[in-house]
């Protein structure tokens, strides 16, 4: 599927029933790049288990693991821990080139050599968490950090780009607006261990590990 735009593709699903024959899955990601590469896609991402034999495959067929990251899950919504000092509110268009500046200053450049190193390549990369809604928050007139959160039946999925005590206010934002759902996942990229220290106080534990490698 793709992401922000046609330029950049996921794999949604991969299913390998041979798992003692690497050929097969090699096979499935050579169809799949040259897929994407006759539809204009730029960059091919997939995100597998940490520990799963098919990262050794997807790297032989081009795929580099670029980053790691962390489910974070609570089983009951918490209660934020305090009031946010500034209020969130709707993304618009005009957040676009502020956010990529925010997104400059925060995501260490070795990542960024993957996901987009100009606004086009950034939009294009940008992940979907099914029906999202995304939020940010302004301070001194700039863009200081970005909440995106959506739900799936009792299950409510955010993710978070702050720092410092702004990741306080989109957290806790993320609480408050998902305090309906039973269960709360938050997706952790390894560079964002500010953010994974707050989920903790907050309740939260770690679940499952994954890579990100992208072509």
């Amino acid at each position: 599927r793709k992401r922000g735009s046609k330029q950049a593709w996921e794999i949604d699903c991969l299913i390998n029933a041979e798992e003692d024959d690497p050929a097969v899955l090699m096979s499935l990601l050579d169809q799949v790049t040259d897929a994407a590469g006759k539809s204009g896609a730029m960059k091919i991402f997939l995100r597998l288990p940490v520990g799963s034999m098919a990262v050794q495959d997807a790297s032989r067929c081009g795929f580099a693991a670029y980053r790691g990251e962390q489910v974070w899950r609570c089983g009951r919504a918490p209660s934020p821990v305090r009031k946010a000092d500034t209020e969130l509110r709707r993304r618009a268009k005009p957040d676009q080139h502020p956010l990529f500046q925010l997104y400059n200053a925060l995501v260490p450049e070795q990542l960024r050599r993957y996901e987009g190193m100009t606004m086009t390549e950034w939009t294009a990369t940008q992940e979907s968490l099914g029906k999202t809604a995304q939020y940010v928050i302004e301070r001194d007139s700039r863009i200081g950090g970005l909440l995106r959160l959506a739900g799936d039946g009792d299950i409510g999925r955010f993710d978070v780009l702050g720092g410092g005590a702004v990741l306080d206010d989109l957290i806790d934002g993320a609480l408050a607006k998902l305090a309906n759902r039973g269960t709360l996942i938050a997706i952790v990229p390894a560079y964002q261990e500010d953010a994974a220290r707050r989920l903790a106080e907050r309740g939260f534990e770690p679940a499952d590990e994954f890579v990100v490698m992208a072509r």
